[in-house]
C-alpha cells in the first residue's frame, strides 16, 4: 500500500476540493497544530479548501507539531 501522502493520491486532488467547497468549513473549537506547517492551524488555513487540498500531498511534519506543542 502507499502512504496517503503519496503521489498516487494526485487524480483525486481536484474531486476532493469540490467535495471540501460542498462542506462548511469553520475555525476549530480546540487549537491544534497543522501537520502541513507544524505550527498551531489558523482560522483562514482550518476554513480553506485549497489547504486541505494541499495538505494531502505534503509530509507530516510530526517533529514540528510535537516542538511547538512542548
Amino acid at each position: 500500500g502507499s502512504a496517503f501522502h503519496s503521489s498516487r493520491m494526485e487524480a483525486v486532488l481536484g474531486e476532493l476540493e469540490e467535495a471540501l467547497k460542498r462542506v462548511k468549513l469553520v475555525a476549530p473549537q480546540l487549537p491544534y497544530v497543522s501537520n502541513k506547517t507544524g505550527k498551531w492551524i489558523t482560522k483562514e488555513q482550518a476554513s480553506n479548501p485549497a489547504y486541505w487540498v494541499s495538505h494531502t500531498r505534503r509530509a507530516v511534519r510530526f517533529a514540528d507539531n510535537a516542538e511547538q506543542v512542548l
